[in-house]
């Protein structure tokens, strides 16, 4: 049963740590992305926020906006303390302008990185101990076969 536990435990650790480095790999990525594009950003129009933003720890939500450029609407993420129908400045990519508002949002995906490696840290940091001890436990337990040759 110790064993099984011991089993479940090394996976669980495994899975946090990817789950960790995959979130933290992820949002450097995107993030650097992201900032790549957002020196191209040089248009600027007004859009409606339709869906307002909420600022509150870990349980923040960011708001969108709905601007137009060339003729068609595009949604744009604003921060999270804007309101439901006020106007925000959008800035976007003339060639493209599905890529908006990269510079925050690059800011975004770097803290996802950010907390993605510390979870991978945490978890690891955690769980090392608890698992070395019981490695260290058992084979203190396992009986040592004599050495070839002495008596």
């Amino acid at each position: 049963m110790r064993r099984v536990a011991v089993g479940l435990l090394w996976v669980v650790v495994v899975l946090g740590v990817l789950i960790g480095v995959g979130m933290a790999i992820g949002g450097l990525v995107s993030g650097v992305a992201a900032s790549h594009r957002a020196p191209h950003e040089t248009a600027t129009a007004t859009g409606m926020v339709t869906t307002a933003g909420k600022c509150a720890g870990r349980a923040t939500s960011y708001g969108r906006a709905v601007f137009t450029a060339g003729g068609s609407p595009y949604t744009a993420t604003v921060a999270c303390n804007t309101h439901k129908g006020e106007r925000v400045a959008v800035k976007y990519n003339p060639a493209d302008p599905a890529h908006n508002n990269d510079r925050e949002n690059s800011v975004h995906h770097f803290v996802i990185a950010g907390i993605g490696a510390l979870l991978a840290l945490v978890v690891a940091g955690r769980a090392a101990p608890a698992l070395l001890r019981e490695r260290r436990r058992s084979m203190s337990g396992k009986r040592r076969s004599p050495r070839h040759g002495r008596a």
